[in-house]
């Protein structure tokens, strides 16, 4: 990118070609359970809400920071304690920890885009694949896989 050089450094086009790689669908988890998840995802429309591969940082007026939560950074150590919240909140579209809190009710109430409860409509094992792919996409492993492609 010799038109960007003066403000992209090499490590960073790199980055963000693994990252385009991750996001276009090029890359995705050698593990079946986790590699369903992704095929889910994408059906479920997850990304529309959560940004390209779970960055985040879609605008959710009302909420607690304005925007939805991702799954790479600080915000999802935050809410989700373990696997076992991940799958309540995927299935029940809340965690009761906060949606039933005093101060956590009001914005989960006011926020203008709410999770989906999909526990209704989706079998276990459909919520079960959705927490690995998640799990996957957290230990950054397709990030190797994205920079191994674009050196081929």
């Amino acid at each position: 990118m010799p038109a960007y050089r003066a403000f992209v450094s090499a490590t960073q086009v790199e980055d963000l070609v693994a990252y385009l790689r991750a996001t276009s669908g090029q890359v995705l988890p050698d593990a079946e359970l986790a590699a369903r998840g992704a095929a889910i995802a994408g059906e479920l429309s997850c990304f529309s809400c959560h940004g390209p591969l779970g960055a985040g940082g879609i605008a959710n007026p009302g909420s607690f920071k304005g925007y939805i939560p991702g799954f790479w950074d600080r915000d999802f150590d935050e809410l989700v304690r373990d696997d076992g919240e991940l799958h309540e909140w995927i299935g029940k579209g809340e965690l009761p920890r906060i949606s039933n809190h005093p101060i956590g009710r009001i914005f989960f109430h006011r926020q203008a885009i709410k999770m989906p409860k999909y526990e209704d409509v989706r079998p276990q094992d459909d919520l079960d694949a959705l927490v690995a792919y998640v799990r996957w996409i957290r230990a950054g492993t397709w990030r190797t896989l994205a920079t191994a492609a674009a050196h081929h």
